[in-house]
């Protein structure tokens, strides 16, 4: 191993373990931008002579009802799943950042008062609170246009 390599993974901390540990992160992230890379199917067209076949070597995850193949439509769909996902972590973060701040910062009724709503919130039933956002936003429908999704 050359001497610049093992200086930038000794002052990195890279191990092993941690390089395995971002591995499955990172094809996730592969997955999610690129789907056609790992499959040519559409996930989209069905076929109704391949009406919910079994896994194959042509459709590993078999088919659905419409003869749709399920492993290209999970591989399409991760980039939804991913982009709700970070989604969901940046509005929290752009929430919970300032009310933190202010609640470490501020006196000790701001510190009771942001408390107390994050109680209520956390009160809330996360089954409910799912049901009660689809049916603000509608089933199905995109968050933002992208042009490659």
């Amino acid at each position: 191993m050359s001497t610049a390599l093992a200086q930038w993974r000794q002052r990195h901390d890279v191990t092993l373990p941690r390089l395995l540990g971002v591995l499955p992160v990172v094809l996730l992230v592969i997955i999610a931008l690129c789907p056609g890379l790992f499959t040519r199917l559409d996930p989209l067209a069905g076929q109704t002579d391949e009406r919910l076949m079994a896994p194959t070597a042509a459709h590993w995850f078999g088919t659905d009802q419409f003869g749709r193949d399920v492993f290209s439509r999970i591989m399409h769909g991760s980039f939804s799943t991913l982009s709700a996902a970070m989604l969901a972590v940046a509005i929290s973060l752009l929430v919970a950042i300032p009310l933190g701040l202010a609640a470490g910062l501020g006196g000790r009724r701001l510190s009771g008062a942001i408390l107390a709503g994050a109680d209520m919130v956390l009160a809330i039933p996360e089954l409910f609170l799912s049901l009660s956002i689809i049916t603000l936003i509608g089933p199905g429908r995109r968050m933002w246009p992208l042009p490659w999704a």
